[in-house]
């Protein structure tokens, strides 16, 4: 058989060839379908940002799409969920409200180079609530635990930078009042602590690009409270020589104000009320002016008594004796006498 009788007879009814051709690869084709397996796997859809839209604050974050892929069984025993991402990109959205996303699946390039290979997922759209994507400056406060040690306490605190930024959903953003650092230990404190802390922060839709080295100050000082020293006796001074005191014993409270770790130590001997009677020079009744004196850390702010009736006679002493000199108290070292002459 030459060229030309071979041509002719390829040729001859050639359309019929053609369509059965086509029919064979199609037949073909469906036959290595047919038996190949198939497996699903649940990917996780990850939401792309444009700056500009982002899901709403009520938006389901566990949104999943279902990939199922077909091959011989040998392929697909080396596939997992690892080797797809799964994308709803929010580019096309530039308005707030409901919208139509279409999600992105993209198989590693080790999948796409098995053959034969089918990929199918679902669902391919997506209707998700959208808001406004912002950012806006709220304040920084110290997450302290503990307690300062006794007798102190905390009295401010400082945050550097007092400020942080923040990202995300309009209505997320606009909720937040302030975030809080990571904890702060105060325990047992009796001077300021000063540490570098981080930015603590749960919503999982809000981000935090600055979120490290924030230095936290948390100002420590003594405890101020008040306390009344009672019995304090009346020591009275320059007793006119001949004459003698014959009230008897004289006592007053006063009301002190300082630190609980000084006040706490204080007694009514380390306190001395004077009753100075140097412009006093006969006997009988005289009103005499009180002074207080005490220990130079604290306060004196009120004194049960301004003044007290002082009886003096030129007979013999009774109750009081007096040589007519006065002797100051001796206070601990670094601690000087502070004098109050009226009540308050």
């Amino acid at each position: 058989m030459n060229i030309k009788t071979f041509m002719n007879k390829l040729l001859e009814n050639w359309p019929v060839k053609i369509l059965c051709f086509i029919a064979a690869v199609l037949i073909f084709f469906f036959h290595e379908m047919s038996t190949l397996s198939s497996k699903s796997y649940m990917i996780p859809v990850t939401v792309l940002e444009n700056g500009e839209m982002t899901l709403a604050s009520e938006a389901d974050e566990s949104r999943m799409v279902k990939v199922t892929v077909k091959s011989r069984r040998e392929n697909l025993a080396d596939i997992t969920e690892g080797d797809f991402k799964a994308f709803l990109d929010m580019n096309s959205v530039k308005e707030p409200g409901r919208a139509a996303v279409d999600i992105n699946v993209t198989p590693d390039s080790k999948v796409m180079l098995i053959d034969p290979l089918e990929l199918s997922f679902s669902p391919r759209t997506l209707y998700v609530p959208v808001e406004e994507y912002v950012s806006r400056y709220v304040p920084v406060k110290p997450t302290v635990t503990g307690s300062a040690a006794y007798g102190y306490e905390m009295v401010n605190y400082n945050v550097v930078p007092d400020v942080v930024l923040i990202e995300g959903p309009e209505s997320s953003v606009n909720s937040i009042e302030y975030l809080s650092t990571e904890s702060v230990s105060l325990n047992g404190a009796s001077r300021d602590v000063v540490a570098v802390s981080s930015i603590l922060h749960t919503n999982r839709r809000i981000t935090v690009p600055s979120a490290e080295n924030y230095k936290v100050v948390l100002y420590v000082r003594p405890v101020g409270t008040s306390r009344i020293i009672k019995n304090i006796p009346v020591v009275f001074k320059n007793i006119p020589e001949s004459l003698f005191v014959t009230n008897q014993e004289e006592i007053v409270d006063v009301t002190v104000e300082g630190s609980m770790l000084a006040l706490d130590k204080l007694s009514s001997s380390d306190f001395v009320c004077a009753a100075d009677l140097n412009s006093v020079d006969s006997e009988g009744s005289h009103v005499v002016r009180l002074s207080v004196t005490g220990p130079k850390d604290i306060d004196i702010i009120k004194v049960s008594r301004s003044e007290i009736t002082v009886y003096l006679s030129s007979g013999e002493p009774s109750a009081v004796e007096d040589d007519g000199t006065f002797t100051e108290t001796e206070f601990p070292a670094g601690e000087a006498a502070v004098e109050i002459t009226e009540e308050q």
